[in-house]
């Protein structure tokens, strides 16, 4: 008999959890890369915690407990069966490094970099983590006669290290195990956001994903993660600056900035204006820092604002005006198959979900 069942491609399922400085949003995919269905999404805010500390207030503190029960009120509210899942840690929980190495035989390669990072992480090497992808890499090229540097500059590879501290991910092991979640995986956010917006072409691109907690700036080639850099401007902190000036309850000033913005150029404005000046001044030393360390031409073609501030009314004008290039605000779910009856919805919260929908898509790849 005839099974045409097995023919059938079962369709897989991810589950990306970021947790937050104000929020937790968890985010199940289903399908397959190139045929991508959301499943469901679910968010928990800051505003409406019974505990009133955010769940990250600096790089090691999380509240364990509060968070594993929030993510499985999420879970449950957003019917999600499955317990298998990712989950993102913050930059500025990270360090990020890019080292030059020669080329190697593969299976000296690990230790080469182990040996390498000692010199760049600013804690020892037996506290973290260490992880690290192949960012250059070209075959020998042999040119008789000439020798010399440019010649051994062309074997040498380059390689992205990413290193975590123990006691970070060892606390996101215990959120997991207190939410009843299998983690199959941890993700630093940068490669969640990379793809998130990633397509399928040689383009470099800039990432800014203003957080509640800290602004983090990635630059992106081809999908890969070149570099990220944690700045510490954050949503929280204009909001503070306005709650400050204009001596406002922290409610009201949010309300006032997420309505206003930048269009209100006689309040609101003059007050945040110097926050996204400073900002962007960092966004143009980190690309110079990167093209005169790399020695080479970088090429951004357009920079992708995220996070909870990305729909700031004027913030995309402004930074259009000021980096003279495409802004463009980020939409994780634009390629993914959605209710169109969502679509309102999920354009409007896009941003703010792009870490937590980038890491589900891990599962689908």
């Amino acid at each position: 008999m005839l099974n045409i069942f097995k023919f059938l491609k079962r369709e897989k399922r991810g589950i990306g959890i970021d947790i937050g400085t104000s929020a937790i949003k968890m985010v199940e995919l289903k399908g397959r890369k190139g045929c991508i269905k959301l499943s469901a999404y679910g968010e928990f805010q800051r505003s409406i915690f019974p505990n009133k500390q955010s769940f990250q207030s600096g790089p090691l503190y999380l509240l364990e407990e509060e968070a594993a029960r929030i993510i499985k009120l999420i879970k449950n509210e957003a019917q999600i069966k499955s317990r298998k899942a990712v989950m993102s840690i913050p930059v500025f929980s990270s360090f990020f490094t890019t080292i030059t190495l020669p080329s190697l035989p593969k299976e000296e390669i690990t230790d080469a970099i182990s040996f390498q990072a000692r010199q760049y992480i600013p804690v020892p090497i037996s506290e973290v983590v260490l992880d690290w992808s192949i960012l250059k890499s070209k075959p020998p090229h042999q040119n008789f006669g000439s020798g010399g540097k440019k010649e051994k500059d062309r074997n040498n590879i380059d390689v992205l290290v990413v290193a975590v501290p123990n006691e970070v991910v060892n606390r996101y092991v215990r959120i997991a195990q207190l939410a009843d979640i299998e983690l199959s995986a941890l993700e630093v956010e940068t490669f969640s956001l990379a793809r998130s917006f990633s397509k399928e072409d040689d383009s470099s691109f800039l990432i800014i994903d203003f957080g509640a907690n800290s602004t983090s700036i990635s630059i992106i080639r081809r999908g890969s993660v070149l570099m990220a850099y944690s700045l510490n401007f954050s949503s929280a902190r204009f909001t503070e600056s306005i709650s400050k000036f204009l001596e406002l309850e922290p409610k009201k000033a949010e309300e006032l900035k997420r309505k206003q913005g930048l269009q209100d150029k006689d309040t609101i404005a003059p007050i945040i204006l110097p926050l996204i000046d400073r900002i962007i001044s960092e966004v143009e030393k980190i690309v110079d820092n990167y093209r005169r360390k790399q020695k080479k031409e970088l090429r951004i073609k357009k920079v992708i604002i995220a996070g909870g501030m990305a729909n700031l009314p004027g913030l995309k004008n402004y930074l259009e005006e000021k980096l003279k290039k495409e802004i463009e605000i980020g939409n994780p779910f634009l390629n993914i198959k959605t209710l169109p009856i969502l679509s309102p919805v999920l354009k409007q919260i896009g941003p703010s979900f792009a870490v937590a929908v980038g890491i589900a898509m891990r599962e689908l790849e």
